[in-house]
């Protein structure tokens, strides 16, 4: 399903569509909204469609019909205001496609290149939802605002932004550490500029505070400072997120000894590795017996 037409501030040629199936369970997650009037009208015409006998037909009545009821019901509403909040979106970008997610963890935007477009092609945003979020305005709201902050990052020249970390390629264990890190940093810089925008609530500083410290407990007392220099970060760049990740205490720290391991800053070793490291191998090797 595509926008019928571009909301009021959004660009003629950049257009918002939805995967059909996405449409489809979402809106019957929702008919309960529906008066008794529109969900007897809708309910008749799926009857009615369903008594048809040409497939592709009915494909395409099924397909219209949900899609009325989803802007009826103002399924889009949600995508649209986080659109609105960044207009450097729709001018780095040629459109929005929303598709299915099966997970909440597979919920996400990126950004990616229309197969043929050439190098110098906008590229498209991809949201992955479930269509049990679609059908919480505002949780979805959230989301949409953290995740279209993170693609707005990603196409901003000044970030930097590339998607693989570098001196990766020996150490499956240090890829995922490393990447882990990147995201809890990220998310930090993401929701200090929301919240200080207004966009987010108070409450998410300290929920990203805990998880900053769960990500660097080598940090000890500083994490705090730490934290906060990056929750208050205005013009965040992907190379100095990429630095601290590697070093947290900073190169040339007197106090820094290093993991054998994965080769990251650590204030103590348990077994002649860090403790990340120790955790991530004991998860990996069976205990004896």
């Amino acid at each position: 399903m595509s926008d019928p037409a571009p909301s009021a501030g959004r660009p003629a040629e950049f257009r918002v569509s939805y995967h059909a199936a996405l449409v489809e369970e979402s809106v019957l997650l929702a008919e309960r909204r529906l008066s008794p009037a529109d969900a007897a009208a809708f309910r008749g015409e799926r009857n009615r469609i369903y008594a048809g006998d040409d497939p592709d037909e009915k494909d395409a009545r099924f397909e219209e019909l949900h899609g009325r009821f989803f802007l009826r019901l103002g399924l889009d509403r949600p995508l649209h205001e986080a659109l609105a909040e960044r207009p450097e979106l729709l001018a780095r970008a040629r459109g929005c496609r929303v598709l299915p997610a099966v997970s909440r963890r597979q919920e996400m935007a990126d950004v990616r290149k229309e197969v043929g477009a050439g190098a110098q092609a906008a590229p498209t945003i991809v949201v992955t939802l479930r269509p049990q979020s679609l059908v919480d305005p505002d949780a979805l709201l959230t989301l949409l605002r953290r995740e279209l902050l993170h693609v707005a990052d990603m196409l901003d020249p000044a970030f930097g932004y590339v998607r693989e970390l570098p001196g990766l390629e020996e150490d499956p264990a240090l890829v995922n550490l490393l990447r882990e890190r990147y995201r809890v940093v990220w998310d930090a810089v993401v929701d200090g500029r929301l919240c200080r925008t207004g966009l987010l609530g108070a409450r998410a500083r300290a929920a990203r505070r805990a998880e900053f410290a769960r990500a660097f407990p080598m940090l000890a007392e500083r994490a705090d400072a730490a934290f906060a220099s990056w929750f208050e970060e205005p013009r965040p760049a992907h190379a100095a997120i990429v630095a601290f990740i590697q070093e947290p205490l900073g190169p040339g720290t007197a106090d820094e000894r290093r993991c054998p391991l994965c080769r990251l800053p650590t204030r103590s070793l348990e077994g002649g590795r860090c403790p990340r490291c120790a955790e991530v191998y004991a998860a990996l090797v069976p205990t004896p017996g």
